[in-house]
């Protein structure tokens, strides 16, 4: 990994499409009726609506590891408890907070570090109401330092949110922890719609709410009231806070050694606040820590070793690392920079160790798998992971040195545990690929020239990827992997030539075969070119299967036919502080459609003036930038919001705004999208997150800016409204010289 001051490391995007479709009802209301049923849950809430009905779910590719035995490794985060009635316990032990709650055990939660700050989320969850729509929870906590009673608090909060709702009478019902207020509307504008319950805190009013569609609340409103009523106090882990430093202070590499560390069997959750939480002047506010092992020379001797997991604002994938000494009896903290992600990010002064190592985490480049001439080579990236993330893995073998070697069908990747219970995960490195190149920020973009003789006789000059490109400007997983099962068996197949090393290549007898016709629907063809028909397509060798040692069928998909997506107007906005010369260059992974003023050699060069306007070489003033071209192997965020067409111009000067767009700017947006938007009664709307479309299509301005916000939209046309977990937006700050940039995927 390069030094990482300075740099920003870029991570996968694996993609999840929601398939979950439902016909609501206009209206609805809710009833209370305060009964317990025998088996323990609650029908206290009955959500009338209208009709409803769901789309078919398909399931794709699952490649479920079979007669493998599981290995257990303790759970790094505790914060879940399984228990044998199909019900699971979840616990919040942050800050000053100790709140626990009873979830079924196929819903999933997660949590925020957060809970410093009135009105902090603090607790979600998601689960099932049927096939594969969901409703989603999530607890806040709202000061009440007037000690207002929970009923006068709720009256105030009803008047405060009385132009957004009408509320029916609040109801009373009896929780683990006493009362418990629930409020529901009356009448919404949308079909999506909440209900609110209020429990009573020290000094504060916790708010648990539910969202989703009607008919899906009605579906889990039993599930709904039990968990409502399950919530209940308890004592918070102990506290430590990391006070404030007045300066970044460098330790040389020249005082730096190696590391030794008695390391914990699983990593143990730490309750801290660190100032990059409580810092204005940091992005990163969401942020994990875990007491991986204890310092056992040197002068961090007695010394934790911490791993801290950030999650940064918008849609992010997977987290960024650091890896800290901290030093409990004075409460500090010391940055292993060669064990950290993205120092330079960091809002708040720090003290970091440039030349410190720990052995025990160098993790090996290349694995033998066993009885075989397949290897294993590590991945550019790395996801920032703890083995516990990887439910699903199974051992595939041992090795000698590193013990066991697993693999995840969740993302098809092998992986490796180091000591501090993190993952690096590694790809298949296959003898007969030559002009082998893999992007360092971006996995599934790993494309080769396998060496192959067809069946004809022929050989192979193609490119091909055995990453799964998923669709849509980003990147997926280790591999595209089948079980047998999946492709209809050995008997679905046929040889369609033979690799370098003597292996069958294959592919389907049955040109009508499912995946062959999904990959064909995907693929995008070239700007202004008319798509191939389907014939020739599968005539042109779009993918091919290998079996690897370990019995996993790997797809190949030539390059040519990988999903991609026009890039929709993305446009620049230059605001310097004062008027000065600027070089703006933009790269597009899958190359130009359209630039204005035209794109020379070198980039962009205008004379950049503080109210945005740009004056180029052509004599013209321009207002921005602007580009069109095409983002490769791109996939969906699965966060989002489902929005009615009448409502999508409000919807975007909302969002934008809290993207860190101005007035200006998002008319600009707005005058543009909302045209492309109305075809359809409802739109799936997502943003995707701005590290990803910096690998989409890295930007580069000069003199460099102070801030840089880019906004890159996506969308989907909807016949029916579908559930989707929200996602979370924080808005940027603008300082000193900043670039804007929009844009959006043309659908």
């Amino acid at each position: 990994m390069k030094d990482q001051r300075g740099f920003v490391y870029f991570v996968p995007v694996i993609a999840i499409v929601l398939v979950a479709i439902v016909m609501v009802g206009a209206a609805w209301y809710v009833e209370y009726n305060d009964t317990e049923d025998n088996d323990g849950g609650s029908q206290n809430i009955t959500i009338t609506n209208g009709p409803q009905s769901q789309d078919p779910y398909l399931a794709d590719n699952a490649n479920y590891v079979v007669d493998l035995e599981p290995v257990n490794i303790a759970p790094h985060d505790t914060t879940t408890t399984a228990a044998a009635d199909g019900w699971q316990t979840i616990t919040y032990q942050k800050a000053d907070h100790g709140i626990a709650i009873d979830i079924p055990s196929d819903w999933d939660d997660g949590s925020s570090s957060m809970g410093v700050n009135d009105n902090d989320y603090l607790l979600w969850v998601n689960g099932i109401a049927q096939g594969e729509s969901r409703v989603s929870g999530d607890v806040i906590y709202h000061k009440n330092a007037s000690n207002d009673s929970l009923a006068t608090w709720v009256s105030k909060y009803q008047e405060t949110f009385a132009d957004e709702y009408v509320f029916n009478e609040p109801k009373t019902i009896e929780g683990t922890e006493g009362e418990i207020i629930v409020l529901d509307v009356s009448q919404n504008t949308s079909d999506y719609t909440t209900v609110w319950a209020f429990i009573a805190g020290d000094e504060r009013v916790y708010e648990f709410a539910f969202h989703g569609y009607a008919p899906d609340l009605a579906l889990v409103s039993g599930t709904i009231n039990t968990i409502w009523k399950s919530f209940r106090f308890i004592d918070p882990l102990p506290l430590i806070t990391i006070p404030a430093e007045t300066k970044t202070t460098a330790i040389a590499a020249s005082q730096g050694y190696e590391l030794e560390v008695i390391w914990r069997e699983s990593p143990l959750e730490l309750n801290l606040i660190d100032p990059v939480i409580t810092s204005s002047g940091s992005l990163y506010t969401r942020r994990f820590y875990y007491d991986v092992g204890q310092i056992t020379n040197g002068r961090y001797e007695g010394d934790a070793l911490v791993v801290i997991l950030e999650w940064p604002e918008g849609p992010a994938f997977y987290p960024n690392l650091y890896r800290v000494v901290f030093d409990e009896t004075a409460k500090t903290f010391v940055y292993l920079e060669k064990y950290s992600d993205n120092l330079s990010y960091l809002g708040s002064k720090f003290t970091y160790d440039i030349g410190s190592t720990i052995p025990d985490l160098v993790t090996p480049e290349e694995i033998d798998i066993p009885n075989s001439d397949v290897d294993l080579v590590a991945e550019a990236f790395d996801t920032n992971e703890f083995y516990t993330d990887h439910a699903e893995a199974r051992e595939a073998f041992k090795d000698d040195d590193l013990g066991s070697v697993f693999f995840d069908p969740a993302d098809d990747c092998y992986l490796i545990v180091r000591d501090d219970g993190t993952v690096k995960l590694y790809h298949l490195k296959l003898d007969f690929i030559r002009d082998f190149t893999e992007r360092e920020y971006s996995v599934g973009t790993n494309q080769s020239v396998p060496a192959i003789t067809w069946s004809d006789g022929t050989t192979n000059d193609d490119e091909y990827t055995f990453s799964e490109p998923a669709g849509g400007c980003g990147s997926t997983s280790c591999h595209a992997m089948y079980t047998e099962e999946e492709l209809g068996g050995i008997s679905a197949l046929k040889v369609m030539g033979t690799t370098s090393s003597g292996d069958k290549v294959y592919t389907f007898k049955d040109t009508d075969a499912q995946i062959l016709k999904s990959a064909y629907d995907m693929y995008y063809a070239p700007y202004q070119e008319e798509k191939m028909d389907y014939d020739d397509f599968v005539a042109d060798r779009p993918m091919f299967f290998w079996k690897d040692p370990l019995d996993h069928w790997v797809r190949f998909t030539r390059v040519t036919y990988l999903p991609a997506v026009e890039c929709g107007k993305p446009v620049i906005y230059l605001y310097p502080q004062s008027t000065m010369e600027v070089n703006v260059q933009v790269d597009p992974n899958g190359g130009f459609s359209i630039t204005d003023p035209l794109y020379p050699v070198g980039g962009w060069n205008v004379i950049a003036h503080p109210d945005g306007t740009l004056d180029y070489a052509d004599g013209l003033t321009y207002p921005y930038l602007f580009w069109e071209g095409k983002g490769i192997n791109y996939v969906t965020p699965e966060k989002g919001f489902v929005v009615a067409r009448a409502d999508v111009g409000s919807f975007l000067e909302e969002k934008l705004a809290l993207l860190g767009l101005n007035e200006k700017e998002s008319a600009d947006f707005i005058k543009f999208w909302v045209p492309r938007m109305q075809q359809q009664p409802y739109y799936f709307v997502t943003f995707v997150d701005q590290a990803v479309f910096d690998t989409l299509a890295p930007l580069t301005v000069s003199p460099r800016p102070d801030s840089v916000i880019r906004v890159f939209m996506d969308y989907q046309g909807l016949d029916k409204p579908i559930t989707v977990e929200p996602l979370e937006i924080r808005t940027p700050a603008r300082d000193g010289f900043t670039v804007v940039e929009w844009g959006g995927a043309l659908r």
